[in-house]
């Protein structure tokens, strides 16, 4: 498949064909307008006493106004031509850096060097190791990311995550003499499943092999 980039990807999403102008004459019109300002902004700087990048920034907000003023043509046609966007846009989800990741432990994954995890009401999210999930990017509202159709705020962790260890229990030996159990301390934690159980006659008792399981 071609390369997408972030906004041709936001572009697809949001239903608009992107028309690639390839050559100087096919955008003559953004030449232009380069050129204009690139003549005229020094000149306007110097009139105006402009010397740092600070009062060129607050000088701006205002030039546009005086070169829409000075070069603007009214459109052909009044009535905009653009579609109105639908009720399931999301621009918030749209607009912004998308990319993959792999879950690990934790429902946290690694994002530009730094481990993210996911959260709901501020509360840890379970979610399955090595699941792919999407992580989006957003300029003024952090990381968030989707995961099984759902929508998922993030915290940023101080470092990977540890594998939790899975507890077991030990196999445990039941012995039953006369016909009465003599149950331990350890099984009264433990949901009990016998698998097998062996006779032995020659020492008078019953031994029963089990084991016990975690719920």
């Amino acid at each position: 498949p071609t390369p997408v980039t972030q906004f041709g990807r936001a572009m697809q999403e949001l239903g608009i064909q992107m028309i690639k102008a390839r050559s100087p004459q096919a955008k003559g019109r953004i030449e232009r307008l380069w050129n204009t300002l690139q003549s005229r902004l020094p000149v306007l700087f110097e009139l105006h006493d402009i010397t740092s990048l600070e009062q060129a920034n607050v000088f701006l907000t205002t030039a546009s106004a005086y070169f829409n003023d000075k070069f603007a043509v009214a459109a052909e046609h009044p009535v905009p031509a653009f579609r109105a966007l639908t009720q399931d846009s999301d621009l918030k989800m749209i607009l912004c850096k998308k990319h993959t990741r792999t879950l690990i432990e934790g429902g946290a994954f690694s994002y530009r060097g730094i481990y993210y995890q996911l959260r709901r009401k501020g509360r840890p999210v379970e979610a399955l190791p090595k699941a792919r999930l999407n992580v989006m990017d957003h300029a003024s509202e952090g990381i968030s990311c989707q995961y099984q159709g759902q929508t998922y705020q993030t915290v940023a962790l101080p470092g990977r995550p540890k594998k939790q260890s899975i507890q077991t229990f030990p196999t445990i030996d039941l012995f039953i003499a006369n016909n009465v159990e003599t149950p331990t301390r350890s099984m009264a934690k433990a949901e009990i499943r016998i698998f097998v159980i062996k006779e032995s006659r020659q020492i008078g008792r019953n031994h029963l092999n089990i084991n016990s399981t975690k719920k």
